[in-house]
């Protein structure tokens, strides 16, 4: 999933929430509540967007430091997982972040690669 699809998912939802909250601003006895929940709302959805993406981020970082460990780059990847090519693997390298491959894919693609460090360190021996 691209960038500017995962802000534009948390765009509409914060954007209902915003809309409710200013329904309930013009409802008698909860303008203050309705400000408090507001602000509330857009902290939560900001701060929650950022822990997600911090995750996926951290767990990209990883399976690029194991890619790097074994020498793969973006086409050796492609092979690995055919769900994405080489160009969208080469996105979702930690110093160019464009592309966010799906959370599943990223743990499969950590698991095989720690599997084939590990049985490269079994075949030094």
């Amino acid at each position: 999933m691209k960038i500017s699809s995962l802000n534009s998912i948390l765009l509409a939802v914060e954007v209902i929430g915003v809309l409710l909250g200013y329904l309930l601003i013009y409802v008698p006895g909860f303008h203050v509540v309705a400000w408090v929940a507001l602000v509330v709302w857009l902290l939560g959805c900001q701060q929650a967007f950022n822990w997600y993406l911090r995750r996926r981020k951290r767990a990209l970082a990883v399976m690029w430091q194991k890619a790097g460990e074994l020498g793969f780059a973006a086409d050796a990847l492609a092979g690995l997982a055919p769900q994405y090519d080489a160009t969208q693997w080469a996105m979702s390298a930690p110093d160019y972040l464009q592309f966010l491959p799906a959370p599943a894919i990223v743990d499969a693609m950590t698991h095989r690669l720690d599997a084939q460090l590990v049985k490269r360190e079994q075949n030094r021996w």
